[in-house]
């Protein structure tokens, strides 16, 4: 009766281990699938130390941040679109996110033209 303890014990771990094993594979599988990817171009080149203290800076915190979930590919300036066209590539969900000078939007948002000239 013992050995028969012993192999119902076995058994109950192997079948729950087996168990967690398919619950879980999908699991996996579909926190691989949540990745969000962003693409994000920059009007500043790749060699400014303003893109690698702004851009790769945030791009490593929310990777980190997110456990993966998020990733941002960066683009330097004038790599997908020309800088001054990169606003209107966000407003039409080509990329999700760039950054500008706010010299380049003036004509379409009028309140830019004061972050332009401040002196900071």
């Amino acid at each position: 009766m013992r050995l028969d303890a012993m192999f119902l014990k076995k058994l109950r771990a192997l079948t729950a281990a087996a168990l967690a094993t398919a619950l879980l594979a999908p699991a996996q599988v579909m926190a691989q699938k949540d990745v969000t990817v962003w693409r994000v171009q920059s009007h500043w080149p790749a060699a400014s130390s303003s893109f690698t203290d702004s851009l790769v800076f945030l791009k490593n915190r929310l990777e980190e941040r997110t456990g993966g979930r998020l990733k941002l590919e960066l683009y330097e300036a004038n790599t997908l679109f020309s800088a001054t066209d990169s606003f209107n590539a966000v407003r039409r969900g080509v990329i999700q996110m760039a950054t500008i000078s706010p010299a380049y939007i003036i004509d379409q948002v009028p309140l830019a033209g004061v972050a332009s000239g401040l002196p900071f």
